[in-house]
């Protein structure tokens, strides 16, 4: 059986997910990270006045709103700005995840989505909804995977 790597998991899991934004995946070889890069859109009708998090204010007709999941190697030390992601998820070095890891990952990350574009629709159309953040729960994702026996690993790709 031909063993699938992390990257190609990624990948392919992406391709899959019912979303109408876009994902950038990047593999940072050097630290040895993978970065989902996590794109909504939205149309302002009403061309309300938005604030972003660094306070730049726009009343564009069309907005996006940008996030990121880091996966990165717990094997290597390395310095993480947590606060830059919507999630920092740790891979097992060379062994990468396990299936159901991965699994669990595109399951939660669907629903992430789902409600994160009915959330963005109703900040743009409710005036009562002064806020948009998408909300990645550790417990959650924990217990998804601990719903799943796969034990098949999805290895960190050679390159």
């Amino acid at each position: 059986m031909v063993q699938t790597d992390l990257f190609s998991f990624l990948d392919a899991g992406i391709r899959k997910l019912n979303f109408a934004g876009d994902f950038d995946l990047t593999w940072q070889k050097k630290e040895r990270t993978f970065t989902i890069e996590i794109t909504f859109y939205a149309e302002n009708s009403s061309q309300s006045q938005i604030a972003d998090v660094q306070g730049v204010v726009s009343n564009e007709p069309f907005i996006t709103f940008v996030d990121a999941i880091l996966l990165f190697d717990e094997t290597r030390e390395q310095y993480i700005e947590e606060d830059e992601y919507l999630v920092c998820l740790p891979f097992n070095g060379k062994q990468g995840w396990s299936l159901a890891q991965g699994k669990a990952f595109f399951s939660y990350l669907q629903e992430i989505l789902d409600v994160g574009q009915s959330n963005l629709l109703d900040f743009l159309n409710e005036p009562a909804a002064d806020i948009f953040e998408l909300v990645f729960d550790k417990e959650k994702f924990a217990t998804l995977i601990a719903q799943n026996s796969e034990t098949e690993r999805l290895v960190y790709p050679k390159f």
